[in-house]
């Protein structure tokens, strides 16, 4: 399922994806997983991806296919295709990790679609914004941290 993929200049292609990238504000976490993560769903990637296209104008489009093939432990195996082209011609493909997905055609679906967003962010740079905690986190750990440097002192000074 490996792809050979042909390097070769895009000058155009790489302005275009500059330009792109510097228009993009990154999409919130809208959906939340199955176990309670949250994270930007396809749609919310695509969307700000095609949403920085206009505004910089770049000339970007993108496509993706999904490959698969029956692997030999009889499950199906599945490698998102990711093509950018610019409006000059240039383009490029860009291979995604390969997934697992199963006999199930709904498991398979939910597979592809996960893939082609873990792609798609890969391609174009996507890192969805966390939500912000004002530092909650952060004062969190360091109060565990305080709390273990605390103890770890109070065992050494009852050591001697």
């Amino acid at each position: 399922m490996r792809q050979n993929i042909e390097f070769k200049p895009t000058p155009e292609l790489n302005d275009g994806l500059y330009k792109l990238q510097m228009a993009m504000k990154q999409p919130d976490k809208t959906k939340t997983g199955v176990h309670g993560s949250k994270y930007a769903d396809l749609n919310d990637v695509a969307n700000a991806i095609r949403k920085a296209n206009r505004e910089s104008n770049a000339g970007i489009a993108f496509v993706q296919s999904v490959n698969s093939e029956i692997g030999p432990d009889g499950k199906e195996h599945m490698q998102v295709m990711t093509i950018i082209t610019h409006t000059s011609g240039e383009y490029m493909m860009i291979e995604g990790l390969p997934v697992s997905g199963s006999n199930n055609s709904q498991e398979a679906m939910k597979a592809a679609t996960y893939a082609k967003r873990g792609s798609l962010m890969a391609a174009f740079g996507v890192t969805p914004k966390d939500e912000d905690d004002d530092g909650e986190e952060m004062t969190e750990l360091q109060k565990h941290l305080n709390s273990e440097l605390e103890q770890k002192k109070s065992c050494s000074s009852q050591m001697y």
